[in-house]
């Protein structure tokens, strides 16, 4: 039933904003199931500012079995809100005051005139809207009190907060510390771990002299990481060795290659000037004074053209060569000497053999290898230069019939200043140059030299010539 809402809060009593009774079963009431509830807040029409709540909920109405309910006289329906007189009074007298009846015997006269409380219809349901409010002025100091004691727990809950931050701060760069100084420990360990190795070995190293090539470690005392970069160090080593023996042989070999010549033109000069000659005499003294000279000479320019050779400034002018026709005239140049030591030099060219090559280094080259097959010869031998043609090279052949090289010395005897037979010496040819200029004529040029040898059978010389290019070297010039 609808009514004024501001009627049913203003009420005279002065704790309660409003009340109006309803009889109601409350066993059908069903609290638990409100359909809708809301908070407000609003002001009286005596202006006092109220905080309500409304509900609805569904309730069972009391509906007595001999007669449906009636509106209760002076109920117009005028209003909005909620009030008790809409429940009928069963002709029984109301308190003073009002609200609902007072049925005496327990409730509303039965139709048979019994007593005793009526029946219901518990089936027939409704729904109750229920609305009840509370000048704020009483909710003040409730909601001071809340309110400080929520500002209490806040501020509780902020120092704690606070704390546990400071604490939380202070354990992070604690382990933020430890963590790092840690890190930085077993850093130092591994890094101390791994560079001990190297340590030892960079000992090892400046221990090395250039009397002493000997690494004093072994690669038992290195991790086997490290084990190939030891033994390319000691191949290294032994390389450099080498090659400071290879110096040092250099060295006296030169040394007596030039005194040789130097005292043999001493020796002329003081018999020349001994007493006075003849002129035949002196010519024959500076004969032997011109050809120690030219011996000089000939160490000195193959010791210039190595040289060269080492600083790359001796490249390869290649041009069109007829290979046969250079094989020929080397032999020629040869073929005195090759008399003179009772050795029979013959040349074999099956066809002629076309060249885009460097005449001169090739010329040197047999020339260097003719002389050193007459000095390694027996009187009486047999020495054969032959030119063929191959697919892709032109094969260069000079084999003798001479004393033969060793196996051992075959990896050696194109290493400068190296000689097969010491005792043997010329007119500076077995010098120990010779075969270490013909290899880095042959390599530059673009060929390649290989050698075949049987002590006391004699010794073959082959070299490959590419055909079409003298050279890697030649094809830039080109």
């Amino acid at each position: 039933v609808d009514v004024d809402e501001h009627q049913v809060l203003e009420a005279e009593d002065p704790h309660r904003a409003g009340e109006v009774g309803m009889e109601l079963n409350i066993q059908t009431f069903s609290p638990d199931q409100i359909l809708h509830h809301e908070f407000d807040t609003i002001d009286l029409r005596s202006g006092i500012p109220v905080r309500r709540v409304r509900l609805k909920a569904p309730a069972g109405r009391m509906v007595p079995l001999f007669g449906m309910m009636r509106r209760p006289p002076g109920n117009g329906g005028e209003g909005r809100g909620m009030r008790g007189e809409g429940i009928p009074d069963f002709g029984q007298p109301r308190p003073e005051g009002g609200g609902p009846p007072r049925f005496e015997g327990g409730g509303p006269p039965r139709p048979d005139g019994g007593g005793g409380p009526p029946r219901f219809d518990m089936g027939l349901r409704t729904l109750v809207y229920i609305q009840c409010a509370s000048p704020i002025s009483r909710l003040d100091p409730v909601l001071a009190s809340i309110r400080a004691e929520h500002d209490q727990r806040i501020q509780q809950l902020e120092s704690a907060s606070q704390r546990n931050l400071a604490n939380l701060a202070w354990q992070l760069t604690g382990l933020g510390g430890a963590t790092f100084a840690l890190a930085i420990a077993g850093t130092m360990l591994m890094v101390s771990r791994v560079l001990n190795p190297l340590k030892r070995l960079s000992d090892a190293v400046s221990q090395v002299t250039e009397r002493d090539f000997e690494l004093r470690l072994s690669d038992q005392e290195l991790p086997e990481e490290l084990h190939p970069v030891f033994r390319r160090l000691q191949e290294t080593l032994h390389m450099l060795e080498r090659a400071f023996l290879r110096e040092k042989q250099a060295t006296a070999d030169i040394s007596h290659e030039l005194r040789t010549p130097l005292a043999s033109m001493i020796t002329t000069l003081e018999l020349a000037l001994r007493r006075s000659r003849s002129v035949d005499e002196y010519r024959s003294f500076l004969e032997d004074c011109r050809g120690s000279a030219n011996h000089m000479r000939a160490i000195v320019e193959r010791l210039l053209t190595l040289a060269r050779l080492d600083a790359g400034s001796d490249p390869v002018r290649p041009r069109l060569t007829n290979v046969s026709d250079l094989a020929e005239a080397c032999a020629q140049l040869v073929r005195p000497v090759a008399t003179t030591h009772g050795v029979t030099l013959e040349v074999t060219a099956d066809q002629v053999c076309w060249l885009m090559t460097d005449p001169d280094k090739l010329r040197e080259s047999l020339c260097n290898l003719l002389h050193n097959a007459v000095q390694y010869n027996h009187p009486g031998g047999e020495i054969h230069l032959r030119v063929r043609p191959s697919q892709e090279h032109v094969v260069i052949e000079v084999s003798d019939t001479g004393i033969g090289i060793p196996a051992d010395q075959l990896e050696l005897i194109f290493e400068r200043f190296h000689r097969v037979d010491p005792s043997r010496h010329g007119d500076g040819s077995n010098a120990g140059l010779g075969l270490a200029i013909v290899k880095a004529y042959v390599t530059l040029m673009g060929g390649a030299i290989a050698v075949e040898s049987e002590p006391g059978s004699g010794t073959t010389f082959r070299l490959h010539l590419p055909q079409g290019q003298g050279s890697r070297a030649s094809a830039r010039t080109s």
